[in-house]
């Protein structure tokens, strides 16, 4: 998205954690948490690799969409002593609405 590395930067100036969690691949998010430089990152697929065969070996499946975002802001929201009104939340489709009304500050804000 257009200007999140500035926000982001400007989120965590201020001192706040930033956390992300997506219903995509685990691979994916840790690039952009290392890229963005977040604090913590969830995601729904996380795949291993044979290193001869190329096959997968074993996988993790983690409930990282709809209500299972939600779980996880409050996973983050205990270990940081946080109540869920204190969160600000940015989200991209349908399936954020579940954990965008569970913290304090939403503004909708349209993708061009």
């Amino acid at each position: 998205m257009p200007n999140c590395e500035d926000a982001l930067r400007r989120i965590h100036a201020r001192g706040a954690i930033s956390v992300l969690v997506t219903g995509g691949f685990k691979a994916l998010a840790d690039r952009v948490q290392r890229q963005l430089r977040i604090h913590h990152s969830f995601a729904a697929c996380e795949y291993f690799f044979d290193g001869k065969t190329g096959l997968i070996e074993s996988y993790n499946l983690l409930p990282t969409d709809e209500e299972g975002k939600a779980d996880f802001m409050r996973l983050m929201c205990r270990e940081y002593g946080v109540q869920p009104g204190r969160c600000a939340f940015v989200g991209d489709g349908m399936n954020d609405v579940h954990l965008a009304r569970q913290v304090g500050f939403l503004r909708r804000v349209e993708s061009k």
